[in-house]
């Protein structure tokens, strides 16, 4: 399956995740499409599924993608993102993703999906939910 994002507008979450192997380029344009799309909302909660996927961090377009995540991905969301890492993944990649993650601010990195779905759920629908309700 090729690496892609899903808006679920119905049900208020974006998701990205793939499956197969992906250069750095192949996800930064997988996130510049995003962002670009005219449906793309910010702020809805995002779930970036790795888990089907191995990524090759030594591409020359590592650092780009380093780069639209910290100047234009993360800044132009709104709301939290989860991040469910691959069991795949070497340990500099997992380096570089955890580094990555906790610079940015309501960004998470987890190990099971489910566990992305729950903090998702109680950061973003429980509080949200509650709120709308007479």
């Amino acid at each position: 399956m090729p690496c892609g994002y899903h808006l679920d507008l119905e049900n208020g979450l974006v998701t990205v995740g793939g499956t197969g192997a992906w250069a750095c380029k192949e996800l930064l344009s997988v996130g510049r499409a995003l962002v670009a799309d005219p449906r793309f909302n910010p702020e809805l909660p995002h779930l970036v599924d790795l888990r089907g996927m191995v990524i090759d961090p030594t591409s020359q377009s590592s650092a780009a993608l380093r780069v639209f995540t910290v100047k234009t991905y993360r800044p132009g969301v709104r709301s939290s993102v989860a991040i469910v890492a691959g069991d795949g993944f070497d340990g500099e990649l997992m380096a570089n993703l955890y580094h990555l993650v906790y610079s940015l601010h309501d960004i998470e990195l987890f190990d099971r999906y489910e566990n992305a779905l729950k903090w998702l759920m109680r950061r973003e629908f429980s509080s949200t939910a509650v709120s709308r309700w007479p």
